[in-house]
């Protein structure tokens, strides 16, 4: 396709859900590195349009179902070529069930994602990260409300802390929110 047709096709076209299996096993270049498959607590997907070199997701979930990993993207324009790139973590501290990724934790009526992104993210990857996620059969996720973050914080202790509910899964630190700040508009 030239790049005018791709243009074309890039401007006429819906991004359309497609479905991604991932199967680990063998003497992949993963377990070399991170041991058997049914050591792996996560898997996620970067993924690159080739044509203008646009990162379209970054640090995509897949599921664990027991025996493959999989997914639903729903930001893929069918008929460009892609770059996609695996990242498999290794889980530290296994417990009974393996895919963290999986859980979530319900409060009033918001609920959220009871696992810990491996590497911190810009505000943008943050935002596109939930937009992208598909857990628990929902794809309406996104990133909270200041308010709606505070609920998860126990104010009673010195410093304040996340709530027990969330403590094993959840590190000390700054989070994102869509609430644009008050002392300057331009910040998050």
């Amino acid at each position: 396709m030239s790049q005018e047709q791709q243009e074309q096709v890039l401007q006429n076209s819906e991004p359309q859900a497609v479905d991604v299996t991932v199967n680990v096993g063998g003497d992949s270049r993963a377990e070399r590195f991170l041991g058997t498959f049914d050591q792996i607590s996560r898997l996620s997907l970067d993924i690159d349009r080739n044509y203008g070199n646009k990162r379209v997701l970054t640090d995509f979930p897949l599921n664990y179902d027991g025996s493959k990993w999989t997914g639903t993207i729903n930001k893929l324009i069918v008929g460009f070529d892609y770059t996609v790139t695996g990242h498999a973590y290794k889980c530290d501290n296994c417990q009974e069930d393996n895919n963290l990724s999986n859980k979530t934790y319900t409060s009033g009526n918001l609920e959220w994602q009871n696992d810990n992104v491996s590497n911190p993210l810009i505000w943008l990857y943050a935002k596109n990260y939930c937009g992208a996620l598909t857990l628990d059969g929902k794809d309406d996720w996104r990133l909270p409300s200041r308010d709606e973050l505070s609920t998860l914080i126990n104010f009673d202790g010195n410093p304040p802390f996340i709530i027990n509910d969330l403590s094993q899964n959840t590190v000390n630190g700054f989070y994102w929110s869509i609430t644009e700040s008050v002392d300057d508009p331009q910040y998050v």
